[in-house]
């Protein structure tokens, strides 16, 4: 849970670089690229579903009436039931921020192994080979799952523009103001 909260704060407090765009995309070779994923995209790997609970006593929280502290004793028990009950399972989890709002996003072991792999600098075709290993999704199915991973994933904001796209945009930017 503190690993889980951690993970929060560095993803609302974290930086946040130029996003990549689609046509940031053209003319790159995918075999040597590499993706930087944003400062704030937090990976965790956790041995019990605590992204749950954690929406669960936020959630009660924010029910809370704080009015005397004979109730907050009482939402103290109702509290540990939950943990207590937790079954050990293993989950793979992004924390991510959107216009300033911290998410919780459920992801699968692939998907968790591909975005670690690109964080680490592994180029695109490295990573997904990585992702892959003692996988159970069937290979023909692959090349769709990677295509929506990535997809989704841009959607979201997670991937930094390259820094030679960067100057490149910059260089265009300065020619088109003179």
């Amino acid at each position: 849970m503190v690993r889980l909260e951690w993970a929060d704060i560095r993803a609302f407090d974290g930086g946040a670089e130029p996003a990549l765009c689609l046509e940031d995309l053209s003319g790159i070779s995918v075999s040597g690229a590499r993706l930087q994923l944003q400062p704030y995209v937090q990976l965790l790997e956790l041995h019990y579903p605590v992204d749950d609970l954690a929406i669960q006593l936020r959630e009660n929280h924010e029910r809370a009436d704080f009015a005397s502290n004979g109730l907050m004793e009482n939402r103290k028990s109702v509290r540990v039931g939950p943990v207590a009950a937790l079954e050990p399972k293993q989950i793979f989890v992004v924390v991510h921020r959107i216009d300033f709002s911290v998410y919780f996003r459920r992801i699968e072991r692939e998907e968790f192994a591909l975005l670690s792999a690109l964080r680490s600098g592994k180029t695109i075709e490295r990573a997904i080979e990585l992702a892959f290993q003692r996988s159970s999704i069937p290979e023909f199915d692959r090349g769709g799952y990677v295509q929506h991973c990535f997809q989704t994933w841009a959607t979201l904001g997670w991937f930094c523009r390259p820094e030679e796209i960067n100057a490149r945009r910059q260089s265009c930017e300065k020619r088109v103001r003179t």
